[in-house]
């Protein structure tokens, strides 16, 4: 068989990169992916968009309507630290920075899964794109001029195909990274640890205020009455901040953090997480605790670089 361009990796680097080429050419798609289930039943991190992104995704990929339905429009980012004169135990307590004003470009609070999800079925709509998972044993063989060679296994079907070109978005899988010795280490020791509870974490509730204390507070004359939680809220220490982002039914939770101050064995599992961040922040002593986690994950270093990701013969390296 022959395709125009083979993208290896059905995350949303690749399911994105897809539904753009079917969308503004008239390329024929191959998405190889090894996992058998797109997208993963584990949830998955990289929740929130900036204006490029909410541009990218609303206005190129035309899922304005879709993402207003089913996702949560982002107010911004606001940053929390604590008052040295307070206990810290109310969200009144806390410090706090924002931009109060709504961008002209909107971006949004993205449940990943259920936008993979949606990708993959559009993407099947086009007679263009085809879709090879749980694709094993992958074979790429790049050519300085033609077309080049991949070939994989999927079930008891072997798949052959010769392609102008190939964009690995398989992330940290890094396909043709490996292939082609482009990995680049580099000095930044930043990990991160996250987890998914049910349900809205609302931090403007995390208080001993009333509802009408807290409606008629003065502070609402700079602070404005647009749900707080609609931001992507950091509560910032040295050397780490603490992110709260909701979902459709969940809360996004997570620390990101450089090793040399903070530990990884304090943060290393989801339970461990939540008691630090109580300490650290006492006001969610008042919420997370009682919560159900849903999922989690970490990264012990999440840094990673590329010597190069685009080649004038046909091969790129995207997300």
């Amino acid at each position: 068989m022959k395709y125009d361009v083979a993208v290896i990796g059905a995350g949303l680097a690749g399911l994105s990169l897809s539904r753009q080429l079917l969308l503004n050419t008239d390329k024929s798609i191959l998405l190889v992916e090894k996992r058998a289930e797109v997208p993963t039943p584990r949830q998955k991190v990289g929740e929130s968009l900036v204006q490029v992104a909410g541009y990218y995704y609303g206005k190129v990929l035309e899922l304005e309507e879709y993402l207003f339905r089913q996702h949560y429009m982002k107010y911004n980012l606001r940053f929390y630290w604590k008052s040295a004169e307070r206990d810290n135990r109310g969200f009144e307590d806390y410090c706090q920075a924002y931009i109060r004003t709504f961008s002209n470009i909107p971006c949004y609070q993205l449940d990943r899964n259920k936008l993979e999800a949606e990708l993959l079925r559009l993407n099947r709509q086009s007679s263009r794109f085809t879709f090879c998972a749980p694709a094993t044993n992958l074979e790429v063989e790049l050519q300085e001029q033609g077309a080049h060679s991949l070939r994989c296994e999927t079930g008891n079907d072997t798949v052959s195909a010769r392609i102008d070109w190939v964009v690995d978005t398989s992330g940290r899988s890094k396909v043709l990274a490996r292939d082609l010795d482009l990995e680049q280490t580099n000095a930044i020791r930043h990990g991160s640890t996250f987890l998914w509870v049910d349900g809205l974490v609302d931090i403007d509730r995390l208080s001993e205020l009333s509802s009408r204390e807290r409606r008629m507070s003065p502070d609402r004359a700079s602070t404005g009455h647009l749900p707080i939680w609609l931001a992507t809220n950091h509560f910032m220490g040295e050397g780490f901040w603490f992110w709260v982002i909701p979902l459709q039914g969940l809360t996004s939770l997570g620390l990101v953090y450089d090793q040399d101050l903070v530990p990884r064995d304090e943060v290393a599992t989801p339970e461990k997480l939540i008691d630090w961040v109580c300490k650290q922040f006492p006001l969610f002593a008042r919420d997370l605790p009682e919560r159900k986690i849903l999922d989690h994950g970490s990264y012990k270093s999440f840094s990673y670089g590329c010597a190069r990701t685009i080649h004038p013969s046909g091969w790129a390296l995207s997300g």
